[in-house]
């Protein structure tokens, strides 16, 4: 009889701590990489020096007042980290690779690139 009274105990306490550790962790999904650039980050965004230029294809930060060239893109993959960060790996034609963290703020205004200290805003 105390057997089977400590086996219930021992298989509900694992299934409450089971049940509880379960729910307590986010979706998978959120790191999933997806294809392209989401569309909250899409767009041109400028500091005094430099413009960022975002769309489902690329990511090209460019000086703003000269005319420099940019590397063709391959391809670009974004993964969401939370609190408004994406994170993005793309893929050069030539070969190589690049990643870098983007910080939306919550007003959707401006954004943090990583590696930029200045913050950019939206425009044209």
């Amino acid at each position: 009889m105390d057997k089977r009274i400590i086996a219930v105990l021992t298989l509900s306490t694992a299934l409450v701590g089971g049940v509880v550790s379960t729910s307590s962790h986010p979706a998978a999904a959120s790191s999933k990489w997806h294809t392209g650039m989401p569309k909250a980050l899409r767009g041109y965004w400028h500091t005094k020096s430099n413009t960022l230029s975002i769309s489902s294809k690329h990511v090209y930060v460019l000086p703003r007042h000269s005319g420099a060239s940019a590397s063709k893109v391959k391809k670009v993959q974004y993964k969401y980290l939370g609190k408004h960060t994406y994170t993005y790996k793309q893929y050069w034609k030539s070969g190589g690779s690049y990643s870098n963290k983007i910080t939306l703020s919550k007003s959707g205004h401006s954004l943090k690139f990583g590696g930029i200290k200045t913050s950019f805003t939206r425009g044209r």
